[in-house]
Formats: structure tokens, C-alpha cells, sequence
């Protein structure tokens, strides 16, 4: 074997093992931000619950108030 070939295959090597990095790192980070979008998207879910229950509260107090509203209305008639 060659000095000029052993120096190349260092170099393939080399490459070859910070790919290998490179590749570990960005599966890391996929697993990482796979599970923080799954985080983030069942706390979108509890929002949007928490919004449609509240807005069904305030409809159903608005209502209560037109009525009260209403009957005092009659009353000073």
C-alpha cells in the first residue's frame, strides 16, 4: 500500500466519521423537536378546548344578563 493511498483512505476516513456524526446529531434533534412538536400540539388541542368552553360559558352568561336586563326592563314599565 501506497503512502499517496494511505493518506487517501485517512481522508475517506475522516469524512466518513463526521458524516456519521452529522447524521447522529441530526437524528438527535429530529427525536428532540418530533417530541416537542407533539408537546406543542396537544397543548394547541387543550387551547382550543379551554376557548370553545369558554366562549359556550359566555354566551350562556350573556344570555343570562339580556334576560335579567329584560325583566328589570318590564318591571319599570
Amino acid at each position: 500500500m501506497s503512502k499517496e493511498f494511505s493518506d487517501i483512505q485517512l481522508t475517506v476516513d475522516e469524512h466518513i466519521h463526521r458524516l456519521e456524526i452529522q447524521v447522529t446529531t441530526l437524528l438527535e434533534l429530529l427525536e428532540s423537536l418530533s417530541e416537542e412538536n407533539a408537546i406543542l400540539l396537544k397543548r394547541e388541542q387543550q387551547l382550543i378546548e379551554e376557548r370553545s368552553y369558554m366562549l359556550e360559558k359566555n354566551t350562556k352568561v350573556r344570555l343570562q344578563i339580556e334576560t335579567m336586563l329584560e325583566r328589570l326592563r318590564k318591571m319599570d314599565v
